[in-house]
């Protein structure tokens, strides 16, 4: 019950900020809408782009998942700003489980967006189960996303700027698709890097992307959880 009304109190102040809610409804479908329709078109105009699809794909899912991340770490600085994270503390719910909620939350709305952008957008033909499988595999940077601005950034101004720098680092690993062979690995660093990977692979209809899958969900994980660390660390002190 208080998971329930915690989730109507976020969707409120979602709704009250002009900002979160254009990032949590009117970008990620302003985004569907350029990928099903507007790309196409410039593929037919300009053929030099045809046989990147899944790049593209990926390229705009990785806007919509983070997008999630971003407007789920906006909600965290502003109750940091506010002194909530700290009140926390003294509530039943703890805030171990208040974090993991929000993670949560963030991480499977993720999916969802994550899966129309892979399935409806008619980029890649992918199955039901692949399209899911590589939307769970971009979700995982959501969370990522939510605790390092909410760890590292103090408030909301200082939030939207290192958002607009983790943006980039998530299109990093494209370049790796255009690099010799082994080189591409040095991006193996930014977790994202195995989801493109993955999806480029299953598009492909290769054996090896169960191997990018489960790579992938160890760098996610592991990002993760030394993230997790840190914002304990460094806000539930």
């Amino acid at each position: 019950m208080n998971l329930i009304r915690l989730s109507i109190t976020d969707f409120r102040q979602i709704l009250r900020e002009q900002l979160l809610w254009v990032m949590f409804i009117v970008a990620p479908a302003a985004q569907f809408a350029l990928a099903r329709w507007l790309v196409p078109e410039l593929i037919a105009a300009f053929p030099v782009f045809d046989g990147y699809q899944v790049l593209i794909a990926g390229a705009f899912t990785v806007q919509v998942v983070s997008g999630i991340g971003f407007v789920m770490a906006m909600m965290l600085l502003d109750e940091k700003d506010d002194g909530v994270l700290s009140a926390i503390r003294v509530l039943p719910l703890g805030p171990g489980a208040f974090l993991i909620y929000r993670l949560f939350t963030a991480t499977m709305i993720a999916v969802i967006f994550g899966f129309a952008m892979l399935y409806f957008s008619g980029l890649v033909a992918f199955s039901v189960g692949e399209a899911f499988a590589a939307a769970l595999l971009f979700a995982l940077i959501c969370p990522a996303v939510v605790l390092f601005m909410s760890t590292y950034g103090d408030n909301k101004v200082e939030g939207l700027a290192m958002y607009k720098g983790v943006n980039l680092v998530l299109l990093l690993p494209i370049v790796s698709f255009f690099v010799p062979d082994g080189w591409h690995f040095a991006l193996g660093f930014i977790p994202d890097f195995w989801s493109f990977h993955f999806t480029a692979a299953l598009a492909g209809e290769q054996d090896i992307p169960w191997l990018f899958f489960g790579l992938g969900v160890l760098a996610h994980l592991l990002l993760i959880g030394l993230l997790y660390r840190q914002f304990r660390r460094r806000v539930f002190h």
